[in-house]
């Protein structure tokens, strides 16, 4: 049964809220996996960087805060090689 297949007249508000608010916490969950590991990526990104360059211009940190998970692996895998932030974030 759909979690929405109720009789909203047997239902006391309190349960019906209940209810909502269990289904936005699954939709939160279901999104919520992909946002963190894209977040810890970049954060881990950037402290890499930092380790190997030092200070990072702001156009550089937030560069990496708005990339997507495959280019913050891909620059990562760049990282191990590279000889400047340049060359890490080349296209």
């Amino acid at each position: 049964m759909n979690k929405l297949d109720f009789d909203q007249e047997e239902l006391p508000v309190r349960s019906m809220l209940d209810l909502l608010l269990e289904m936005g916490e699954e939709r939160a969950m279901a999104k919520g996996p992909a946002k963190w590991r894209q977040s810890g990526m970049g954060d881990l990104l950037l402290n890499m960087l930092e380790a190997r360059f030092g200070t990072l211009p702001e156009a550089v940190a937030e560069r990496i805060r708005a990339a997507d998970t495959d280019t913050l692996q891909r620059w990562s895998l760049r990282l191990l090689t590279a000889a400047t932030i340049d060359d890490v974030l080349a296209d």
